[in-house]
């Protein structure tokens, strides 16, 4: 898959835009947007929202992290890698 192929994908599954390597834009609710970022060097997401700040988790990150793992599910029972 060529990769403004793979880009163009992972914007449609994601709900999000991505801006940069490892950061994603991600609707909230009540038309607000967020910043999920994935850091490689410490294994974990962070996000923009209040949620993170006040207990490290969110639904911005569950969302993010989930359509990651299913569409590597997909892939993998669909003989797509």
């Amino acid at each position: 898959m060529r990769n403004q192929a793979l880009i163009d994908l992972l914007i449609e599954k994601f709900d999000g835009e991505i801006i940069e390597d490892n950061k994603w834009r991600v609707d909230g609710s009540k038309d607000n947007h967020y910043w999920v970022e994935w850091h490689p060097f410490h294994k974990h997401y962070s996000c923009g929202c209040k949620g993170y700040a006040f207990r490290k988790s969110c639904r911005h990150i569950t969302h993010v992290s989930e359509q990651f793992k299913n569409n590597l599910r997909n892939r993998l029972t669909s003989g797509g890698i």
